[in-house]
């Protein structure tokens, strides 16, 4: 995976522009968003020639498993922290901008909601690479999204209209899915896709209800039948969330540290069932 410059800029709407000044103000430390869009093939991908930082973008995107799970997402934050300061760096995946593209504003509100918290002194798992990284991205989501969707509709962006796009596409391809090729594809060597599952069926319950989302029963079916096995690690997680007050720091941290645990163990389940290579 390599990539090249182009110019390209991104003009936000009022309502992201003062939050992002509210986030920079409270940071510290500048919003940076950058559109990065890939070649047909998916080797190549292109970042703005003129964003601000754009050194610090290229950091992540040179890593091979940064770059891996970034082609799986609409978007991401990353806070970069080192020697050269900080930012906050918002990376929208330009060659899902047709999943995208109609709800702009709530994809980027939802990744400056995740800026938002750590300007506000919220803790968050550590990136790393590998299997580890996996573990972070997705033990924060689960427990930063709850905030981050109240934080959305007070300022009026509208959080469920992507979201529930997101879900119906997830669900017509889950159909097309034989019964427990999920939880195969995670034990023949892709534990992360069974941690992306949870996090997602986690946040489902969090977040939506069948007045919502009709389709909630449905999904839920199909996720019993296309991933045997993680109901019982989805039932804890959300138990976890749901059993703290998120918005107080110290309840934040134990509901991501017992978060983490449970995909951690999850994940060392999934390897040893691999069993040696």
């Amino acid at each position: 995976m390599f990539f090249w410059f182009i110019a390209l800029t991104l003009a936000l709407p009022p309502a992201l522009e003062q939050w992002r000044a509210e986030i920079e103000a409270a940071g510290g430390a500048p919003v940076l968003v950058a559109e990065v869009e890939f070649s047909a093939d998916g080797q190549q991908m292109r970042l703005p020639g003129d964003v601000k930082g754009r050194g610090l973008f290229a950091e992540y995107l040179k890593q091979e498993d940064f770059a891996r799970q970034f082609q799986l997402m609409r978007g991401v934050m990353v806070h970069h922290q080192g020697f050269d300061g900080q930012a906050y760096l918002v990376m929208l995946n330009g060659a899902r901008r047709g999943e995208w593209g109609a709800h702009e504003a709530a994809l980027i509100g939802h990744e400056f909601g995740h800026a938002w918290l750590r300007a506000k002194g919220y803790p968050a798992p550590v990136y790393q690479p590998g299997v580890a990284g996996c573990l972070a991205i997705h033990t924060g989501d689960i427990v930063q999204h709850v905030l981050i969707r109240r934080e959305m509709e007070r300022r009026g962006i509208d959080p469920a209209g992507l979201w529930i796009e997101t879900l119906e596409a997830g669900l017509r391809g889950a159909r097309t899915w034989g019964d427990g090729e999920g939880t195969r594809r995670a034990t023949g060597g892709d534990p992360c896709l069974a941690l992306r599952q949870v996090a997602e069926w986690a946040d489902v319950r969090l977040g939506l209800s069948a007045a919502g989302w009709p389709n909630l029963v449905a999904y839920e079916d199909e996720m019993r039948r296309v991933f045997p096995g993680l109901e019982d690690t989805v039932g804890a997680v959300t138990g976890a969330v749901l059993g703290r007050e998120v918005a107080d720091r110290q309840q934040h941290r134990a509901a991501l540290e017992r978060v983490f645990s449970l995909l951690r163990a999850l994940a060392d389940e999934l390897e040893q069932r691999r069993g040696p290579p």
